[in-house]
């Protein structure tokens, strides 16, 4: 007679003990307050990205300005540049050789719910 291991978590595909028996968790309903009020302010901050994506798009000498002061570290001076075609909006920047990444953000950003971030290749 052929003995077991004590402890095999080992079974034989010919035997499964309760093989269709999954554990359902119990979730709560689901909270959209948050959502909603998300989606409220998001496009007074795509107005913002439009803004900024329309003059950059008429003005090259614009866009020259802020990848020469990028390209000299000049943090200040490229955000200045962004929010001088007329964003309304709170701005985060971020640049490498590659890329800058512009994030809008709502200037009543109370419970910090919603950014627009413009990912852009240079």
């Amino acid at each position: 007679m052929k003995s077991f291991a004590p402890l095999s978590y080992y079974w034989p595909p010919y035997y499964m003990p309760h093989p269709y028996t999954y554990r359902v968790p119990n979730l709560p309903e689901a909270d959209i307050a948050t959502f909603q009020q998300s989606l409220k302010v998001i496009p007074s901050t795509m107005q913002s990205a439009t803004i900024f994506i329309q003059r950059a798009n008429t003005s090259p000498n614009l866009i020259k300005k802020i990848k020469a002061a990028a390209q000299e570290s000049k943090m200040s001076e490229v955000k200045r540049l962004i929010l001088s075609t007329g964003v309304k909006t709170k701005i985060d920047v971020f640049y490498t050789p590659d890329y800058i990444k512009i994030t809008f953000i709502h200037p009543d950003n109370q419970f910090d719910c919603c950014h627009v971030s413009l990912n852009i290749r240079w």
